[in-house]
């Protein structure tokens, strides 16, 4: 999820690949998507899922995508969503591993999972 989101915003992520907004040009339906495609306006619908099936490299297009995406709050809803998850699965991972040191090393990796901006 959050390389879904450093895809569209994560200007450093984003050089590392060649471009912001990859997903956009391979067409990927990712959790923002699915997100948007379901609060979105039928005109904005539509028109995201056009610019999705063009699988353009045009910036300009890529960039509408993203604002789209961003005006129905998709970013923060995923976001929050893996937050949700790893507390949500803390309570079982905690019973199960043995050491607190082991604990500790899970836990920050996968804080730095949901949290990482490259």
């Amino acid at each position: 999820m959050q390389d879904d989101i450093l895809d569209l915003t994560g200007e450093e992520f984003a050089k590392s690949k060649g471009c912001v907004g990859g997903d956009i040009s391979e067409g990927k339906r990712s959790l923002l998507v699915i997100y948007t495609l379901q609060k979105a306006s039928v005109a904005n619908k539509e028109r995201l899922l056009e610019i999705l099936a063009m699988h353009t490299f045009d910036q300009k297009l890529r960039n509408e995508a993203i604002a789209i995406i961003k005006n129905y709050g998709a970013f923060e809803h995923v976001k929050a969503l893996a937050e949700r998850m790893v507390l949500d699965s803390w309570t079982d991972v905690n019973k199960l591993l043995p050491t607190p040191q082991a604990k500790e090393k899970l836990k920050a990796f996968a804080e730095f999972l949901i949290r990482r901006n490259k």
